[in-house]
């Protein structure tokens, strides 16, 4: 007995871990979405001011008795925006990560070293969560914390996604082996895409849910980080939402 209780405190520190893990990614990664879509928001206008300024100087310049004052405005402006692309760029690159170095292992491991969190997810929304995981499959090179973060936003998503008619929502997990890699599978009953009918997974700072959209961006940006492919797909009463992996190098 007493050897039950020892390994059952030691897979409840394993996940209470992972849990603390995940936390971190989660907030390193969304801040780093976060500072590049404000990156991508501001640098936009100060690019064409910049440029503008630029090409109103060079009009200007020698046209008239003012042609100097005129001229001195504009390069004014232009070193003004400028210096404000610089610090947007400071402030990106502030709140970006390094992440972990990736590590070669079994995805299986990683997933069973998160089930308990994401059965905690399940309960938290009175629903149920299937794991489906094939035999055999390839060892892939990752981050680990970092992919584990990849499927719980998904799962959040998927039962968040859920028709609220549903008297019970249904996430099931699917782990299957493709050519050269695997491809994990998020499929929630009744789910909806998690971003409206365009690219569900690009960042979207002005939607009803910007946390949600951040999570979804943070995922797609460490999943190409590990030269994976994510997206979604509709089936008969149900969303997929994917995301493949490629397999180690031998």
């Amino acid at each position: 007995m007493t050897r039950q209780y020892a390994a059952q405190a030691r897979g409840n520190a394993e996940s209470d871990a992972a849990v603390r893990r995940i936390a971190e990614v989660a907030r390193t990664a969304e801040l780093e979405q976060l500072a590049a879509g404000l990156a991508h928001h501001i640098n936009q206008p100060l690019g064409a001011i910049a440029a503008y300024a630029q090409a109103g100087s060079r009009v200007v310049a020698g046209s008239s008795p003012h042609a100097d004052q005129a001229a001195a405005i504009f390069r004014e402006i232009t070193r003004l925006a400028l210096e404000a692309g610089a610090d947007v760029g400071q402030i990106r690159s502030r709140y970006t990560a390094q992440s972990a170095a990736p590590s070669r292992c079994r995805i299986e491991g990683v997933i069973a070293q998160l089930e308990p969190m994401l059965q905690r997810i399940a309960a938290a929304h009175g629903g149920s969560l299937e794991l489906d995981v094939e035999s055999g499959l390839p060892e892939v090179r990752i981050d680990a914390a970092r992919i584990q973060y990849v499927l719980a936003s998904l799962v959040r998503h998927g039962f968040a996604g859920a028709h609220r008619s549903a008297d019970a929502p249904r996430v099931r997990i699917e782990l299957r082996a493709e050519a050269g890699g695997i491809v994990i599978s998020v499929i929630a009953a009744g789910a909806c895409p998690p971003a409206g009918e365009r690219d569900t997974l690009q960042p979207f700072l002005a939607n009803e849910l910007p946390a949600a959209n951040l999570s979804l961006a943070a995922s797609r940006s460490i999943v190409e980080a590990h030269r994976g492919v994510i997206g979604f797909e509709p089936l008969r009463d149900a969303g997929r939402t994917w995301f493949r992996l490629p397999a180690a190098e031998l």
